[in-house]
């Protein structure tokens, strides 16, 4: 490999790597204040599915440990080789960057375009042995590999050497919630919901991981995407979550969002009139968001003057300056009667 072919390959490892540094969770702004609400209307029954969850055995508590958002598992298409790189091309790149889930899934690319499919296994087990184990920052590379490798096994090797490997890498995992979420988040793309049911079992046998809150978004993004909903009390399964009441409410609004999202949208709206009776403003505005995306024009009249016919006490006439001008507006993009939300406007006052 010439000099000028291992400095390209370099930079990109190291626009990887900024790229994964600069990554940052973005937190919704919340209203001042929290709030205790129950919600018992969540527990709907799928005709689809009449089992009921398996209760979790109580295991030691893990470790901490420090939390990383990992990346979109890499595409497995991703990965057939394109530059005309040896082997002794990447382990000379590799001296310079060991610790790069870029480099070495590229790595991996090139024995898979060889159609070598033990080698690329091989080549990202090594990986995750020769990446820095212990440091945060580096535990997103380590996933990078772990799932990279858990797609070639499933494309080649089927599901149950995929269900043998998942269960022995999230046992001896130094972060098994986050490798968890990460395996899931690729299972869901390829709708693999019955190795992913298992995963699930295997994480929630720890009840104190059934509880942490990004395992939680993730089981309800499962459970509405398998349409699994059914078999899970949804309501105690947010109350039981170790979060604040904030966290509870965006969960609730998740759980309204996905009933609307597969055209369920009746039991969007209870969930949405539940966790609305606290008169937050921006539970109300992510509800008519989802109406207006969802729901057929009438409809969506009729939740606007629901909404503004509300007794909101002190707060009235903060919201209903908000909710009044988006159904004025909703009202003039699409030809309706506006001089109607001005009369109620003036009814309201």
């Amino acid at each position: 490999m010439t000099v000028q072919t291992e400095k390209v390959v370099l930079n990109r490892a190291n626009k990887h790597e900024q790229h994964d540094q600069e990554q940052e969770q973005n937190e919704e702004d919340q209203e001042a204040g929290e709030e205790t609400y129950e919600i018992n209307s969540l527990n709907f029954e799928d005709e689809a599915s009449e089992k009921q969850a398996e209760k979790s055995e109580s295991e030691p508590s893990e470790q901490v440990q420090p939390e990383i958002v990992p990346e979109q598992a890499v595409n497995l298409d991703q990965f057939e080789q394109k530059d005309e790189m040896t082997p002794d091309d990447y382990e000379k790149v590799l001296i310079e960057q060991p610790d790069s889930s870029y480099i070495w899934i590229q790595y991996a690319g090139y024995f898979l375009g060889k159609t070598e499919i033990q080698n690329a296994i091989q080549t990202l087990t090594r990986a995750v042995k020769t990446i820095q184990v212990g440091s945060a920052e580096f535990i997103i590379e380590r996933i990078n590999c772990l799932v990279a490798k858990l797609q070639i096994i499933k494309k080649f090797n089927g599901q149950e050497v995929l269900q043998q490997e998942i269960q022995k890498q999230v046992q001896t995992f130094e972060a098994p919630s986050m490798l968890s979420r990460s395996i899931v988040d690729f299972l869901l793309q390829v709708k693999d919901y019955v190795t992913c049911e298992l995963l699930f079992k295997q994480l929630f046998a720890n009840k104190k991981r059934k509880h942490e809150l990004k395992n939680v978004q993730k089981y309800i993004e499962y459970l509405f995407q398998s349409r699994k909903y059914g078999s899970t009390d949804l309501a105690q399964l947010i109350q039981n979550c170790e979060c604040d009441s904030n966290e509870k409410h965006n969960l609730f609004k998740q759980v309204g969002i996905s009933f609307f999202e597969i055209n369920e949208f009746e039991k969007g709206r209870i969930v949405f009139e539940d966790i609305c009776k606290t008169n937050r403003l921006e539970a109300l505005l992510q509800w008519i968001s989802v109406e207006e995306k969802y729901s057929k024009v009438e409809t969506i009249r009729d939740v606007y003057q629901q909404i503004c016919n509300r007794d909101f006490g002190a707060k009235k006439q903060k919201i209903l300056s908000v909710i009044l001008k988006k159904f004025y507006e909703f009202e003039k993009t699409r030809g309706g009667e506006t001089l109607s939300v001005q009369e109620l406007a003036k009814r309201l006052e």
